[in-house]
């Protein structure tokens, strides 16, 4: 009854209050709504994916698709113009670098090549001609006889001389100088001590060559012989103009005297005759040497330079012989790498030009060429290496480096590409040019260095962090691979500068130490993988590259 009056009172005030009564429902709804909130908020609590700092590589990878291609594809063309006379060589088959595709009729080309040698033969006989050592060895042993003759004559004449001058029972009309005077006056004598003057000088240098011929072998150098030869002649000339000085005197006196010659006057004229006739025999010979040994001399020079002609002229054949080689070798066209014949449009028969192809090769060694967006490009250099798969040959791998990197890119649709040519380190015959190809280019690699997960290293305005756990819960069977674990006190921030970042890992290099736990991933309430303070440098708005970080840390 007291519950029903209760119950009656209230409905009366409500009626009486009706916005009071409004406003304290909607209290009670919501402090309803709250209690159970804040009672169900606290069963579901925050988890943490646990990770290790651990010690390996970190490498950056760039990918692409593309196509394979032979590395090399040439039409093989005959450098010269006729009948084709061979063909070795068909559609698939193997061939070596210098391996004969086909020939052309060379007839005229053997014809010029026979001439030519021919003619290098004949060349070749001229210069061996010309080579033969000269001879020259006579006219010094004839230049030797000539100063052996003169120095035979030379002492008998200036014994003569002497007589005739100073022996006064040779001559008295002449050797004494009273009897000079006597029948010639001053003048015969003045004459007579000319004559005197002009022999000792002579006499003097007989002497000299005398001792230097005695001494000479006739065998001697060229250069000696021809030094006496001069010093012959010398000697010679001066002999005779001192027999021309007494022969001047001789004939003086002799005019002088009108009658009562004395007799050896007349012997003596016909001796100085004589040796006149023989000194200028000798000065005559002696010059003759010379002139031939000059001519010998000459001669040499000119079989020197008949030589150089002739040498010049066997190598003007040998270069057309080896002209004449070449040309014949035109007629056999070769492969100019090792390959495989793609085609042989021609025939045997066929007339062939330099226009005309005669077969196609392409290497044996195969490339793949992938296009890379400009960012991806700017990573990749020559000699990277390459992991290469292929859709049509499931479970291959082969091992290829970058062999090339196009320099100036490909614009279509205002996206820039760049051609990146992969060379094959190894040949699968499976492998067919035409075929599509996956690449997977390594741009960086660190080794043995630390290293987490790109998910654990995150940024604020301090820079970039890894949540680290101090404390991981033991036995308490609230860690799961996936669920992750329920943490006792939240993991510190800890400030980390960071190197490569790969494709799932991030290189330390310093902050952190080998075997630290780490958060990886945090898992909230509602069940995503997030952190109310911030984010992880590779995930949502957060997304940051290597030098990203280095900025976010003020390097």
């Amino acid at each position: 009854m007291k519950k029903t009056n209760f119950f009656l009172r209230i409905g009366r005030f409500i009626k009486r209050h009706k916005i009071i009564s409004l406003v304290i429902i909607l209290i009670i709804i919501v402090s309803g709504y709250w209690l159970y909130h804040s009672k169900t908020t606290a069963t579901a609590e925050t988890k943490y994916v646990i990770g290790t700092v651990r010690v390996g590589d970190v490498s950056s990878v760039v990918t692409g698709t593309g196509q394979v291609s032979a590395e090399s594809s040439v039409d093989i063309k005959s450098k010269v113009s006729g009948d084709i006379v061979a063909l070795y060589v068909k559609n698939g088959d193997e061939v070596g670098e210098g391996s004969i595709i086909a020939q052309i009729d060379s007839e005229d080309a053997l014809k010029n090549l026979r001439d030519a040698e021919i003619n290098l033969k004949s060349a070749q006989i001229s210069l061996d001609k010309v080579l033969q050592p000269a001879n020259t060895s006579t006219v010094y042993d004839d230049a030797f006889n000539t100063i052996t003759n003169a120095f035979l004559d030379l002492p008998v004449i200036s014994d003569e001389l002497y007589s005739m001058l100073y022996d006064r029972k040779h001559s008295l009309y002449l050797a004494d100088d009273q009897q000079v005077n006597f029948y010639s006056g001053k003048t015969g004598v003045s004459l007579k001590r000319g004559a005197e003057l002009e022999y000792n000088t002579a006499k003097k240098l007989l002497k000299s060559s005398l001792a230097t011929y005695r001494t000479t072998p006739r065998l001697s150098e060229p250069a000696v012989i021809e030094s006496l030869l001069g010093d012959t002649l010398v000697t010679v000339r001066a002999m005779s103009d001192a027999l021309k000085n007494i022969q001047t005197t001789v004939n003086y006196i002799s005019d002088k005297i009108d009658t009562d010659k004395p007799s050896e006057l007349g012997v003596d004229q016909s001796a100085l005759v004589s040796y006149t006739s023989k000194l200028n025999g000798h000065v005559s010979n002696v010059l003759s040497s010379q002139t031939s040994i000059e001519s010998a001399k000459t001669s040499e020079v000119n079989d020197s330079l008949d030589i150089q002609s002739q040498k010049l002229s066997l190598e003007q054949k040998k270069n057309a012989v080896s002209d004449a080689q070449d040309t014949l070798s035109d007629y056999y066209v070769r492969a100019p790498f090792g390959g495989v014949v793609a085609d042989v449009p021609v025939s045997v028969g066929d007339g062939a030009s330099s226009a005309m192809v005669l077969a196609t090769i392409i290497t044996k060694k195969q490339i793949a060429t992938i296009p890379l967006n400009e960012v991806d490009a700017a990573k990749v250099k020559t000699g990277q290496k390459v992991v290469l798969t292929f859709d049509a040959v499931s479970g291959l791998e082969v091992v290829g480096e970058v062999s090339d990197v196009q320099t100036l890119g490909t614009v279509s649709q205002g996206v820039v590409s760049y051609d990146v040519q992969i060379s094959f380190d190894t040949q699968d015959t499976r492998v067919k040019p035409s075929m599509s190809v996956s690449a997977a280019i390594t741009t960086d690699i660190r080794e043995s260095v630390l290293s987490v997960p790109t998910s654990a290293v995150k940024t604020s305005r301090g820079g970039l962090y890894v949540e680290v756990v101090d404390n991981v819960p033991k036995g308490s069977g609230t860690t799961t691979a996936v669920g992750g674990i329920i943490l006792s006190t939240p993991p510190r921030q800890q400030i980390v500068e960071v190197g490569l970042t790969g494709d799932s890992r991030i290189e330390i290099i310093s902050g952190l130490n080998e075997g630290d736990r780490i958060v990886t991933r945090t898992i909230t309430a509602s069940g995503a993988a997030t952190t109310a303070s911030a984010g992880s440098i590779l995930t949502g708005g957060n997304r940051s590259t290597t030098g990203q970080a280095a900025r976010a840390l003020g390097r």
